[in-house]
């Protein structure tokens, strides 16, 4: 089975940056203190006072407090991802409720759909490029590439689309990219420049080789 992205990376504004770094700080300079919030329970008590026999009675075990700490968080999880978010350098990972994920399956005979064109591909490109289109063997996406002849020497380049869905699973790619010392650039465009801005993509190229 094929998914789609798990998460979401999401650029830090500069004042989001601060507050994190700020944050950090005070845990190693300052006293933490920690803060209790009052909730009203009473719902929670009376369900189980009514349902506190006959889950003994099924389980063998009282009916505690956790499961419903549990059922809340989760709750707020689905409403607020960021919450469960976790900080890479100056970005933001979230994990993304599994609504907002593309969901491609092989079919019975291993073949993977095509995905969705970009929403801002011209009816006429879509009329060319829909034909051409086709499932592709779900093996090209598990075969790792071999390199016959060696290293590559070509300086290392990651061009980064930034028109994307939700999902975006290009992003954390440019990002480690950058980190990790390749040249870099962003395009506006979905992810299929060669189409929707292929000029733009080709004057890119043609600079990036020479």
């Amino acid at each position: 089975m094929v998914d789609g992205a798990r998460e979401r990376v999401v650029p830090m504004s500069p004042l989001r940056k601060t507050v994190a770094r700020r944050l950090v700080e005070a845990q190693h300079a300052a006293a933490i203190l920690t803060t209790f919030n009052e909730i009203d329970m009473s719902n929670v008590l009376g369900l189980r006072e009514r349902h506190q026999e006959r889950f003994v009675k099924q389980h063998g075990i009282k009916l505690g407090f956790m499961s419903f700490f549990v059922k809340a968080v989760v709750a707020a999880l689905q409403q607020v991802p960021a919450l469960n978010a976790q900080i890479d350098g100056d970005s933001v990972v979230e994990l993304l409720p599994a609504s907002a994920r593309a969901q491609r399956k092989p079919s019975p005979d291993g073949m993977i759909p095509p995905v969705p064109m970009p929403p801002d591909t011209s009816p006429e490109d879509r009329a060319w490029c829909d034909p051409l289109r086709l499932p592709q063997p779900a093996k090209t996406f598990e075969q790792k590439l071999k390199m016959q002849n060696g290293a590559l020497t070509l300086p290392r380049h990651y061009i980064y689309c930034t028109r994307n869905a939700p999902d975006d699973r290009f992003r954390q790619f440019y990002e480690r990219a950058k980190r990790e010392g390749w040249d870099v650039d962003a395009i506006d465009s979905s992810h299929n420049p060669h189409i929707t801005c292929s000029e733009v993509l080709a004057d890119l190229l043609d600079r990036t080789t020479h």
